[in-house]
This record gives structure tokens, sequence and C-alpha cells, in this order.
């Protein structure tokens, strides 16, 4: 029966390929996918990442950009302002990354609504093709948007909820600031009153990090060029990601930067750091314990991530609570 199912599947799968976009047949990953896939258009061999970004890339262009800069109208658990992200051509994928994984959920109902109708309607339209292409046949690139269970806006989901939120005048963490779209957005939430350390190491990104802090009016958020771990070194990093080995990139505690900085709480503490998780939450077990803060993890960066970070947190404070985000990518403590 699993056997006919499959078959089944693929049988309709080439037949919509010749239907929407006989091309497809010239192309090597339709073929792979024919062969290759489960019998679910939900579960195929590439990332959802390669087929949204593109297509979520253009809709925040056509809704949001500026002069120079992307323009957000935020209402964050009640809290309304603007948020501002500069739109260098080069950084359009990052900006859309950020929106799918960040803002979205974020955005003023009034707009939210207004990009998911212009997304349905370009959806409904979509066959046989569109004018952008990344390396793919539009086939392969765009049947599928209609075809994933439901449009998913959040690739990584939330770092917060009702529960957990930001509040006003409180002292944040961002570890693995990136550019800065949750550094300003935690800025923009606690006000002047509050305080936001934003830690990142790799200066291609501090520096739109600093400008994009900058584009917002931003003085209450410190940029430190630095990686954070469990013990004070340095490293490399390719990509994002650090490795083994010795390097150029600085690496401090969570502790030994409370300690130096004389910083009286942690309120929130958002991390995001490519599979070094444990390390920082074992850097910083002393602050931790001293100020017990809110926290929105990622947890998908290590197979056992969720096993262990589960058990670092609760060894640090067996009272804190655990929850999963929506989707399942990042742990909400409190």
């Amino acid at each position: 029966m699993n056997f006919l199912k499959k078959l089944s599947w693929r049988a309709k799968f080439v037949l919509d390929g010749l239907r929407y976009y006989p091309k497809s047949f010239l192309d090597g990953d339709f073929w792979r996918i024919v062969l290759r896939s489960s019998n679910s258009y939900d579960s195929l061999p590439f990332s959802p990442q390669k087929i949204y970004k593109p297509f979520v890339e253009k809709l925040v262009a056509l809704f949001f950009r500026k002069e120079g800069f992307f323009e957000f109208p935020i209402d964050y658990y009640g809290k309304r302002f603007t948020l501002r992200l500069l739109s260098g051509e080069e950084m359009h994928y990052d900006v859309s990354g950020q929106f799918l994984e960040l803002l979205f959920p974020y955005l003023c109902e009034k707009e939210k609504t207004k990009i998911t109708q212009e997304a349905e309607e370009v959806l409904r339209w979509a066959f046989p093709g569109m004018s952008w292409e990344i390396n793919r046949s539009q086939f392969h690139s765009l049947y599928f948007f209609p075809k994933v269970r439901r449009f998913f806006w959040g690739n990584e989901g939330e770092y917060d909820n009702e529960k957990i939120h930001l509040r006003s005048s409180e002292v944040v963490f961002d570890i693995g600031a990136n550019m800065g779209a949750f550094s300003c957005l935690a800025g923009l939430a606690v006000g002047e009153a509050g305080r936001v350390y934003a830690f990142e190491p790799l200066q291609k990104y501090a520096s739109v990090l600093k400008a994009n802090i900058t584009l917002n009016g931003l003085r209450n958020v410190t940029v430190v060029e630095k990686a954070l771990g469990d013990s004070p070194a340095t490293v490399r990093m390719e990509g994002i990601t650090i490795v083994d080995g010795t390097g150029n990139i600085p690496v401090t505690t969570i502790d030994a930067f409370v300690r130096e900085q004389g910083i009286e709480r942690i309120d929130f503490l958002k991390m995001d750091v490519e599979g070094f998780e444990r390390k920082v939450l074992l850097g910083g077990k002393e602050s931790l314990r001293r100020f017990q803060p809110r926290m929105g993890i990622c947890i998908y960066h290590l197979p056992d991530d969720p096993e262990v970070l589960r058990r670092i947190i609760l060894d640090i404070n067996p009272n804190y609570r655990i929850e999963k985000n929506s989707t399942g990518k990042k742990f909400l403590v409190y």
C-alpha cells in the first residue's frame, strides 16, 4: 500500500509538471524530486527557506521598502512603533529571512492582512511562471507554494510569547545579534530606560547592526563584538558558525561580561549561536542563577540540543518552566 501511495504521488507530480510547466521535464531537479521524495508535498528534499525567501523578498520590497531602508509598522504586544532595517541590494535576502523568522508576527494587523492577501493572490495566479527564478526551474520554485500544508511565515518561530515578552525598562542580552533585527526590536520595545547588549562577533554583521541601530535612533543598544562561550578564548568561524581551533575572534562568558560591566540584572536573554548555545549557558551559570532571566533559545542546531539544553537550564534553576515555541525550534523559558 505504501509503495502504491508513493507511486501515485510521483505520477501526480509528473502529470502536474506536464500541465503547469512542461520545461520542468528538462530540469534535473524535477527528476530528483520524482525519484527521492516521499508521498507528501510537505517533505521534499530541499529547504523550505529556498522556496519562501525569494518570494518573501519580493513581497517585503513591494510593501516596506523606502529610500535605502525597509520600514515595518510593529505592534509588539500592544506597543506600537516603526522598525527600520537597511535595504542594500545584497541584504534583501537576509532581511526576508528576518521577516520570515521574526517580524511578521509583530506586524500591525492592517499590514499583516495586506501582505497575506497579496501572497494568496499571487499564489492563486502563479502558474505557469513568475519573473523571479533563482537557479531553479519556475515550476520547481513556485509550484509548491500552495502545495505545502499552509503558507508558513515563520521558519523558526518566535523567541517570546504573552508570558515572556519584553517590557519597558528591561535589560536584554541578544546573543547572536546578526544584522540586528531583534536588537532593534528589543531596543524599541524596552524604551529609553531599558538596555540591550547585542553580541555579534563577525565584523561584517556588526557594522550592519550598528547602522541599523543608528537608523532607528536607538541610544540604548550596545554592540559587543565578541562571541560568548564557556571560557575566555579566541576562536575562528566558518560562515556564522564557531569551529574548533584558535583564531582571531575573541570569546568571553556571560559571567565575565556581567562582572566587567557591573551589570545588575538581565531580564531577557535571546540566543541563536549555531550550536554554541550549551557553551554560552555553561559560561553564564552564575549570572543566570542570580538574575533568572526569561529566555528564548534556539534548540535545533545539534541533534541532542533539546535534551542537553533542557538539562543545563534546569541545573541552573530547577524552577524554570520550559516550553517549545510554535515551530518547536526554540525553548521559551520563564
